[in-house]
């Protein structure tokens, strides 16, 4: 699985997302953190660093949000379909759609290895 190159996509747009490790239940927060601290590791503000082999799917939320200040309402941009092409790029088949969370799971069909 590519995942570091899933960590790097998130952080380009900026969203945030959510890990979870195999045999555990789902991390109920979200976070901008997420980071490969060394190759074959992923870690976030929810999981310290985790084996790659260890994880289980990575969950991204493709609507952006960004404060403007107190006065003005937050800008919400909708990256779904920006998310979704470079997935699939990256020869991945995501789970999610436009509006909706976007999962990749360890056991894509398409997945490639990492190089």
């Amino acid at each position: 699985m590519q995942w570091d190159a899933i960590v790097a996509v998130v952080r380009e747009l900026r969203l945030k997302a959510r890990v979870k490790p195999r045999g555990s239940p789902p991390p109920p927060e979200w976070t901008t953190f997420l980071i490969v601290p060394v190759p074959g590791y992923v870690e976030s503000s929810g999981c310290g660093p985790l084996p790659f082999r260890e994880v289980e799917w990575i969950e991204i939320d493709p609507v952006r949000v960004t404060e403007r200040g107190r006065l003005l309402a937050p800008a919400v941009e909708n990256l779904a379909g920006e998310l979704l092409s470079r997935l699939t790029a990256l020869g991945l088949q995501a789970q999610g759609g436009e509006g909706a969370k976007v999962r990749v799971t360890a056991g894509q069909p398409n997945a490639r290895p990492a190089a």
